[in-house]
């Protein structure tokens, strides 16, 4: 009885052995597979872990495409500020044959932001060659023509990405800039309104949006929008001159000094809300107050002065001779 148990506890124990050796090579085979490895590799990525990610480029090297591990490693190092680095980087894939549309965008992008404009618009148009309908590439192309001014070229990028995924956050987020930029306010404002609603914190859009509700006039919005950046990127006394300045539009004018001041309190060497004060106090004919803060302004920012002498707003204060003191014509 005794040796049948240990035969059976031996032949058990074979067992367990023989498939511990199937798992452990089944395992190890999987820990190797090329796929499992690059998914590794990107979430690594995803979850900013990148010197972990590029120990595992490094060390998988043979065992996963040549063209994921430079586009990865590109990645990495433009994302680490390491610059030099990644356009070796860059320069080194450029020799593969052949290149996949994924390198070819992620050396756009490194060439983007080594501001090589023209080399990342080379580079992006590459990558939307082999693959159209990825909106990627021309975010890279749309971007570095922006960043040389060709915004209507920008608008026209931007626009054919979105065809392909008219929600692509930074389409939408290029889009709006380069309207605004090119000037086409009115058209700016549906594409700012919904790159915000995608990038909640970036001020930068706020206040294109507030800028392209002023010139639309629509105050009301735009008065909002700058309330928003106050609450969204603490106070700001250029924020709180533009809103008195709005209140000016909307005829209330007791709103417009509450403003004027407190952008004056955040920074007593601001010129601009003192000028604006200026205009309000002469339009009320409160000349003595309106100097006073005329020459604060010209004190601060002595270009003031000409601007003084051509702002009809200012007709109620120039006949008194401190007036004419203040602008330099005495």
């Amino acid at each position: 009885m005794n040796d049948s148990l240990l035969i059976y506890t031996i032949i058990v124990l074979l067992i367990c052995l023989i498939l511990s050796g199937i798992i452990l090579v089944f395992l190890r085979k999987f820990s190797t597979n090329q796929k499992f490895l690059m998914k590794k590799i990107i979430f690594l990525i995803n979850k900013n872990k990148l010197d972990a990610a590029s120990k595992m480029l490094t060390k998988y090297i043979d065992d996963i495409p040549i063209n994921f591990y430079y586009g990865q490693l590109i990645y990495i190092l433009v994302e680490q500020n390491k610059n030099d680095q990644a356009i070796e980087k860059c320069e080194e894939a450029l020799k593969l044959n052949p290149i996949s549309s994924e390198l070819y965008n992620n050396i756009a992008w490194c060439y983007f932001e080594v501001q090589r404009y023209n080399d990342a618009i080379f580079y992006a148009d590459k990558a939307i060659e082999l693959t159209p309908a990825d909106p990627y590439p021309y975010v890279n192309k749309g971007n570095s023509l922006i960043e040389i001014y060709k915004y209507k070229e920008a608008i026209a990028v931007f626009n054919q990405a979105l065809e392909y995924n008219e929600n692509f956050p930074y389409a939408v987020s290029g889009l709006a800039i380069s309207l605004y930029l090119n000037g086409d306010y009115v058209e700016a404002i549906p594409y700012l309104k919904k790159a915000f609603e995608f990038e909640k914190t970036n001020v930068g859009l706020l206040k294109y949006l507030a800028d392209s509700y002023f010139v639309a006039k629509q105050y009301d919005n735009c008065i909002k929008s700058y309330e928003d950046l106050l609450k969204t990127d603490g106070e700001h006394p250029w924020v709180y001159c533009n809103l008195g300045d709005l209140y000016c539009y909307k005829c209330d004018f007791n709103k417009a000094m509450i403003n004027f001041d407190k952008a004056i309190s955040l920074d007593p060497n601001f010129a601009a809300p003192y000028y604006y004060k200026t205009r309000l106090l002469s339009l009320f004919r409160e000349k003595d107050e309106a100097l006073n803060c005329l020459q604060k302004v010209v004190e601060i920012d002595p270009d003031y002065k000409q601007i003084a002498l051509n702002d009809p707003t200012l007709n109620n204060i120039k006949f008194y001779s401190k007036f004419r003191e203040l602008v330099g014509l005495l």
